[in-house]
Order: structure tokens, then sequence, then C-alpha cells
């Protein structure tokens, strides 16, 4: 049977259907994302805007139409920093049941480490390494430590692209001085020092990124260096900021690479990557292809695996 899976962001909202298999196996038949900027305006403290909220809808219920296309006998959606923060954010969640029939569940940020983790260890070697994963959403950016299958330490940090944008950037789309680059850096410190401490003492080796912010600058690096692939060095990622901050928003959207959905948001996710690995003293990001999506069907597996066998 087909199930599909909802993620709904501060940034975008995502769709996964699914084939589930009688033997518990798997296969991918649809993926799809639409930047919706929930988030936009919302981490004033006067929660989620009439605008956002609109375009949130619509896209919602376009995804919905193509699950109904192809005949899912079941979903799960889930809500994550925008919805959960936002004083009308369970309205929010009413309004969507109300125009589009899908119903999204608001996680906790450790929860939604836990389902990014559950997501991102799937695909890497079940061996006793400890690495530990990143996720860089809209309005929070969730980490998770583990080892083979066992997730040792789970952090949610209240910081994404688009919570740092309203705060530092605030709709200017001319080039971003060093000096608020520094400003944004410092502010993670202050805000998040004290958890990546705490994660950085398990020392883990390697360091796993995930989520749209860290694919498009993934994509910027390889622009440069055809050679790499599926990961990041720092040096690397330095020379990327300079490049996007010495720019303008037009300018920023004609480099190879580029999502031209995130031209203003780029530079505010780039300083918690930077931020992240220099507290956690990782020289390399591996980018990962999965998240939150996978997470969730994972964690669907788990859960109900003994119906299909």
């Amino acid at each position: 049977m087909n199930v599909a899976f909802f993620d709904l962001g501060s940034n975008s909202v995502r769709l996964g259907i699914i084939n589930l298999k009688p033997d518990g196996s798997s296969e991918s038949i649809c993926r799809m994302k639409r930047m919706v900027r929930l988030g936009e305006g919302a981490f004033s403290g006067s929660g989620l805007q009439q605008t956002p909220m609109r375009r949130t809808i619509n896209a919602v219920r376009e995804l919905a139409a193509i699950c109904i296309e192809h005949q899912t006998a079941a979903y799960t959606a889930i809500a994550t920093a925008a919805v959960r923060e936002a004083p009308n954010g369970q309205d929010f969640v009413k309004l969507i049941r109300e125009k589009t029939g899908i119903f999204f569940q608001s996680i906790s940020g450790l929860r939604e480490a836990e389902l990014i983790c559950k997501g991102v260890h799937a695909s890497i070697p079940q061996d006793d390494e400890i690495r530990i994963c990143m996720d860089i959403g809209g309005g929070s950016t969730e980490l998770a430590v583990f080892s083979g299958q066992t997730i040792l330490a789970l952090e949610s940090l209240n910081m994404g692209a688009v919570r740092l944008a309203d705060r530092f950037i605030k709709g200017d789309t001319g080039p971003v001085s060093a000096e608020r680059y520094e400003a944004m850096k410092n502010w993670i410190r202050e805000e998040a020092g004290e958890k990546l401490q705490r994660l950085s003492k398990y020392a883990p080796t390697e360091l796993i990124g995930t989520s749209g912010t860290i694919k498009c600058l993934g994509r910027l690096n390889r622009s440069e260096d055809e050679h790499s692939k599926h990961e990041l060095y720092y040096f690397s990622l330095l020379k990327i900021v300079r490049e996007l901050c010495q720019r303008n928003e037009e300018e920023r959207d004609r480099l190879p690479g580029m999502n031209p959905l995130r031209t203003g948001i780029i530079i505010p996710g780039s300083a918690i990557v930077s931020t992240v690995m220099e507290e956690l003293r990782m020289n390399t990001l591996k980018i990962s292809g999965r998240g939150l999506i996978d997470g969730l069907l994972q964690d669907f597996l788990d859960r109900h695996f003994l119906r299909f066998v």
C-alpha cells in the first residue's frame, strides 16, 4: 500500500509518498517540497502571519490532492518549530484540517531531532563510531549524537535560517557585512554554546548534515570543487560565506548551485553551520540526502511492521 508523510516546517512543507511492500521493504513513489516560509515574521511573538498561512494552506491542499492521485491508504503529518511556538499554532492546525482534510500533529524539538536521526542513521555504516547529525530548519536546529542505532543525546536549538534572517537581516536584500555575520555567530554562541559543549563531550568523530540549507551549501561547494559531492570542508564553507556576503540577493541568485528561494536565508543558515562546526571542532561536514521524512517512515515501520508480515 502507499503511505504519505507530511513535514510542515518553518520554511517549507514536504511530502513523501512511500509504497510499503508485504515483506516490510519500501520504495519511494513521490517526493515533493513547497517553500511556504510559514515562519516568516512568526518568531517575534506575534504568531503566524496571514500571508504565510495562506501560502501554506494552498500548498498542503495541492499536496493532499497528490496523495489522492496515488491512492494513499494512510498518512502521518507533523509540524515543527513555527507551529509549536506560535500562540496561534494550534488554531492554524485546526484551520489546515478544515481547509485540506490533513491533520498536523505538533511535535517537540527533541522528538524532531530523534526522527531526523532515525532517518539519517539508516543510510550509514552500522559500526561503533560516534556521530552527530545536524538539521537546520527555518525556526530551529536539531542535533543528535548516536552510535549505530543507539541515540546517545538529543538537542533542539531555538534558531533556524528564517528566525535568524528575521532577527539580523530584516528584509535587507543587500550585501551582509563581516560585522553583521559575526554578530549572528556571537548570538548563536551565546544561545547555544552550552548545549553544543555538552554534545562535544561525547567526542563524535563525524558530523552529518541534512536540510535544505546544507544541501544548498553543498551545491554551491560543488560549483567550485567538482570532486566534493558529499562533504563540505570548513575552509570551503568560509570561502562560500565570503562570496555570499559580498553579494546582494539578486547577485547571490546567479551563483551556480544557488536555490533562488534561499537567497535571503542562506547566510543566516551558513552562520549556524559554521558556528556548530567551530564549537564541535569539526573540519568536515558530511552531507546526507535523508531527513525527517525518512525518519517518519522508519518510525512508522518500527511501529507497524508486524501488520505487513
